[in-house]
């Protein structure tokens, strides 16, 4: 799936929106740990709530959503979120909990083609 329009203007507009989201400053350093990794590893994450976050490739390539949770019984998901995680398993949306002792999920990763 493509988030970014087809024609050069709103190719950069989208990718300068899309930048300019994934640069947000964030208060949960978990949270901006895992940006942090995405970054490293040429992805985009943008952070607007619920999921945690929508991750994007560098082309704007919808990668998966992420919802971020601390190592152990802390990290139980709400019920909101454990039913949008049905949601996009019964639609084969990829949708990955994490925690900072995990890296990046490797579907992120890989190219399509």
């Amino acid at each position: 799936m493509r988030f970014v329009k087809k024609t050069t203007k709103d190719r950069s507009l989208y990718r300068a929106q899309i930048t300019k989201l994934a640069k947000r400053k964030l208060s949960n350093p978990r949270e901006d740990y895992f940006r942090n990794l995405c970054l490293l590893k040429g992805l985009r994450a943008i952070h607007q709530g619920w999921p945690d976050f929508l991750v994007l490739d560098s082309a704007g390539n919808f990668k998966g959503f992420v919802e971020i949770k601390p190592q152990g019984k802390k990290g139980k998901l709400r019920f909101s979120q454990t039913l949008f995680r049905r949601i996009c398993k019964l639609y084969r949306i990829p949708y990955f909990v994490w925690s900072e002792e995990k890296d990046i999920p490797p579907e992120f990763l890989r190219q399509k083609g």
